[in-house]
């Protein structure tokens, strides 16, 4: 059943894409972009149904600014470090997400001590991106990127991971439910501070209309939910990778870009590609591992050093781009029992 489910899930984003692709026949301008994104483990042939087991993810990033633009876009933009330099091009975006975090053992109603807690995030994000202007002569061929987002959002019981969960089973599979909700972290508030660059430190190969490219990434995460830092790539190979900087993630992950370049910026009408690429995280700090910051709670040994690996495909066609990627997690916690596999969806939609 769990398989039907991707199938089926898959089978919704491509006819979501024919529909509107018809809708966008004539091109799509770069008024917005609308992201929605889908994580979970249900989407694997491994299909464990642990750990990191759902996350959800909506983003809207308006047009972009232009350079020398006074707008309180441009502003914010030049008063943070590191952030873009006086020829790029900012955006100022929100996000609206929740991340739900389970043992492996889901049938245990009292606490699981060798086990990772019960866990969800419920978060609201404002996100800065700064880009050097798209260079229509080049198909919009854009170097390099600096993302700035900050989250706030609560953990614990009022983050609803366990109504959203426990609704989907019953919903899903019947009268399948988690028993362990008691047992999760207590609520608190909760702040994430990210920050990544990336840029193309090999320019892009032709091969007749097809081209490669090789993207590097570093980053970091501050605050109670998550302290880390990060350094990654994303190999891609196929048509029109100038678009984008690869498929979106929820964090913490190897990410790509929330927006992407419409036809009529680049002007092609179609594109996709196959895409590889590994992350590293050195972390100091994960509240759903370590458990509660202001309260006593379930905890379990973090290991300080994890990875993502990485492989998927998307498709670029009349404004609308499709993804889906594979995701293999290294472990996490001290007594974890093999690597984590999850599944990653996103719709996204230039208007």
């Amino acid at each position: 059943m769990r398989i039907h489910l991707a199938s089926g899930c898959l089978a919704l984003a491509g006819f979501t894409l024919t529909a509107v692709a018809a809708f966008h026949a004539h091109g799509a301008p770069d008024n917005g972009t609308l992201s929605i994104q889908v994580e979970n483990d249900y989407f694997s042939p491994d299909n464990r149904d642990r750990h990191y087991t759902n996350g959800l993810r909506f983003d809207w990033l308006p047009a972009p600014s232009e350079p020398g633009d006074e707008s309180w876009i441009e502003q914010t933009a030049e008063a943070i470090p590191f952030v873009g330099d006086e020829n790029s091009v900012g955006r100022i975006g929100w996000s609206l997400g929740q991340s739900i975090f389970t043992p492996q053992n889901k049938t245990a109603t009292a606490p699981i001590l060798n086990d990772r807690p019960y866990a969800g995030w419920l978060y609201a994000g404002l996100t800065l991106i700064k880009a050097p202007k798209p260079d229509p002569a080049a198909y919009s061929r854009v170097d390099e990127i600096d993302t700035l987002e900050v989250d706030l959002g609560v953990v614990g019981r009022a983050a609803l991971g366990e109504q959203v969960q426990n609704s989907f089973h019953a919903f899903a599979f019947g009268n399948e439910q988690l028993r362990g909700w008691d047992n999760q972290l207590k609520s608190e508030p909760g702040l994430l501070i990210s920050y990544d660059h990336k840029w193309r430190a090999l320019a892009q190969m032709e091969f007749g209309h097809l081209g490669a490219d090789f993207t590097p990434s570093v980053g970091f995460d501050l605050g109670n939910v998550q302290i880390d830092a990060s350094v990654g790539g994303m190999i891609r190979f196929g048509r029109d990778l100038p678009s984008d900087y690869g498929p979106p993630r929820i964090r913490p992950g190897l990410a790509g870009s929330d927006f992407f370049l419409s036809d009529s910026d680049t002007g092609r009408r179609f594109g996709w590609y196959l895409f590889a690429g590994a992350e590293g995280r050195a972390v100091a700090h994960d509240i759903f591992l370590d458990g509660n910051t202001f309260a006593k709670s379930q905890s379990v040994p973090k290991k300080t050093l994890v990875a993502d690996f990485q492989a998927g495909a998307a498709v670029i066609v009349y404004g609308v781009r499709l993804t889906a990627t594979e995701v293999v997690r290294t472990e996490e916690f001290v007594g974890q029992h093999g690597n984590d596999v999850f599944g990653s969806i996103s719709a996204s939609f230039n208007f």
